[in-house]
């Protein structure tokens, strides 16, 4: 099994994914060509704690904010994880109120993610809106969430 291109659902297709997809391929390619049973695997909009989190503030924050361009909201999904992440981590000196602050987010997002899992009809149905147009850079990949 050759595993590759794992495109994410949540900033634009860029060179890194194209790079990957090719290598993976290259590498199929010559196990095939060696005479072996070859897979090819890929989970493109695998969602996992990374993609929650820009649901997450997106929720918090920014819903119905998106820009309108597919590679504009790329980029700013992409400031958003950033952003996020940023109200997420401990930081240096933190106060016991930034503490709690910072925990609480923590929970709101593992929860949503907790949601997402069980299948919450809330958090699947506005799951993909921020991306909306993001998966156009992959549907040459047959994408699916």
């Amino acid at each position: 099994m050759v595993e590759y291109a794992q495109p994410n659902t949540h900033h634009s297709f860029h060179i890194g994914h194209a790079r990957n997809t090719i290598l993976g391929e290259v590498l199929a390619r010559l196990v095939e060509f060696a005479g072996f049973e070859t897979i090819r695997a890929s989970y493109p909009g695998d969602l996992g704690l990374g993609v929650i989190t820009v649901m997450w503030i997106y929720d918090k924050l920014y819903k119905g904010q998106e820009p309108e361009g597919v590679h504009e909201r790329g980029q700013w999904l992409a400031k958003l994880y950033v952003e996020a992440t940023a109200m997420l981590e401990k930081k240096e000196n933190e106060t016991p109120e930034q503490t709690a602050q910072r925990e609480a987010y923590d929970a709101e997002r593992r929860e949503m993610y907790r949601k997402w899992d069980a299948g919450d009809e809330y958090v699947r149905s506005y799951g993909a809106k921020p991306a909306s147009g993001v998966w156009k850079n992959c549907e040459v990949l047959k994408c699916s969430m």
